[in-house]
């Protein structure tokens, strides 16, 4: 197994002489057997190995596992590092699953070690079967060719020198090196799908349907890889063509969707994906965040917006796509309010907004509301949120902050900075569609009323009566 394991390693280019790695080893089967080939391979590959090994605090018997975990590292002469973190603490605080909590945990202490090490590579114990599982599982969840790739040999600074050997090489491999090794039962725990799709659903696979299924998913994985690399090859001149630099700013970027809707849906699905991906990252983007951001583009209008996870927005203004993390400087807007009837035109947040007296209102909706225009002193103005702002919730008493008001309505951050607000000075009359204030609440001798109304910014972005023109 160890002269596979060495021939891969050169095939796919995953080590050069002198490299400094870190080797993630639990105490199982697999890491127990990563351990033992990376020392016996070290010399000839003329590479530095340490092992690193994290305590979830899930287990009693953790302690005895990392005490021979580290004897085995005395014994092979690999310098050995250790943490314990409490999983569950960390999965409660930061939302996430024990399953993500540990994970990302994992990671985090092995970087922390490569630095202190100077190793620039961290090798971890994934194999064909795990190749399987995952393939399996993006399959599952509706995955693109991208996901059908399951484990790369390398990623970044993480290297899979086992991906050429069986579950059942490994057991093997320990029996005949007489090597000890520990089973976390939370690895047989059917609660979590990984282990239902290996214990239940590829069992079921090669009992009644293909004796070979996990050979056969490690070779889509191999076909999907090789195909991903030619197609994202497409994608990244897809991308160069419609990229706008010129027109981005530092933290944005700009794609100009006529050129992005002649391309193939495939390749505009992956350049969509990589704009996404070099603002918030390449994890966790779904299909539906790319097909939204596709719908977008063939939207009417002048002036549209999405909000999508990890504080991304993305803006159709006319024919370019505005990739954006943060908010821009030009959110921030006034409309002075000085004759009636108007019409305002808000391309921040892609709304109309229609302002005229009248003597009796209409039907109250989250699309039109009534003040009591008399009431109103002051100028009136719509604008976005400011520093200092307050307002008087109509069902409320006295007056708070806008900042209070939007957290305890639970308003995300992002929809505040752009929201709409009828104000007088600091003193908030109306947030629309969601609130009036006290002072201007229409009541039984209400004689004049301002009516509101608010609709989509239409295509041709114009409108019959006085237009307000944004001020940036």
């Amino acid at each position: 197994m160890e002269k596979r394991i060495l021939a891969f390693i050169m095939e796919e280019g995953l080590i050069k002489p002198g490299d400094r790695l870190v080797l993630g080893v639990s105490g199982g089967p697999d890491s127990m057997a990563l351990l033992h080939v990376m020392a016996a391979l070290r010399r000839g590959l003329d590479i530095d190995i340490t092992a690193a090994h994290v305590d979830h605090g899930l287990r009693s018997g953790a302690r005895e596992e990392q005490d021979y975990v580290e004897a085995s590292c005395r014994q092979l002469e690999v310098d050995f590092w250790s943490c314990r973190i409490d999983a569950r603490q960390i999965a409660a605080c930061e939302q996430k699953t024990l399953e993500e909590a540990g994970r990302d945990e994992r990671y985090r202490f092995f970087r922390e070690i490569a630095r202190k090490k100077g190793a620039g590579l961290i090798a971890t114990a994934h194999h064909r079967d795990d190749v399987a599982e995952t393939v399996l599982l993006h399959l599952l969840r509706g995955s693109g060719l991208k996901g059908l790739r399951g484990i790369l040999p390398r990623q970044g600074d993480l290297l899979r020198p086992l991906l050429c050997v069986d579950k059942e090489d490994i057991l093997l491999y320990l029996k005949r090196g007489n090597i000890r090794y520990y089973i976390d039962e939370s690895n047989e725990d059917l609660r979590f799908t990984r282990n239902r799709i290996r214990h239940e659903l590829i069992p079921l696979l090669q009992s009644g349907y293909n004796v070979r299924i996990v050979d056969n998913l490690n070779q889509l994985a191999l076909i999907a890889r090789d195909e991903n690399r030619w197609l994202e090859g497409l994608a990244s001149e897809g991308y160069a063509a419609a990229l706008l630099p010129e027109a981005g700013r530092r933290d944005e970027i700009v794609l100009d969707t006529t050129i992005l809707q002649g391309q193939p849906a495939a390749c505009q699905r992956r350049v969509l994906n990589a704009a996404l991906s070099r603002l918030g990252g390449p994890a966790g983007w779904e299909m539906q965040d790319i097909e939204k951001v596709r719908n977008l583009q063939g939207k009417p209008g002048s002036a549209r917006i999405l909000h999508l996870k990890k504080g991304l927005r993305v803006r159709k203004v006319y024919n370019q796509l505005i990739f954006s993390k943060g908010m821009p400087d030009h959110y921030s807007y006034c409309y002075p309010i000085k004759g009636l009837p108007c019409c305002i035109d808000v391309r921040a947040t892609g709304e109309r907004f229609i302002l005229e007296i009248v003597a009796q209102p209409g039907t109250v909706s989250p699309y039109v509301f009534y003040l009591d225009y008399d009431r109103i002193e002051g100028e009136l103005c719509l604008r976005s949120r400011q520093d200092g702002d307050r307002f008087r919730p109509a069902a409320g008493r006295g007056s708070k902050k806008l900042k209070k008001y939007f957290i305890d309505r639970k308003v995300p951050w992002e929809k505040r900075q752009t929201m709409a607000l009828l104000a007088v000075g600091k003193e908030i009359l109306a947030i629309p569609g969601m609130d009036l204030s006290q002072t201007v609440r229409p009541g039984s001798n209400t004689c004049r009323y301002l009516a509101v109304r608010r609709q989509p910014l239409p295509a041709d972005n114009i409108c019959s009566t006085n237009r307000s023109k944004e001020q940036d």
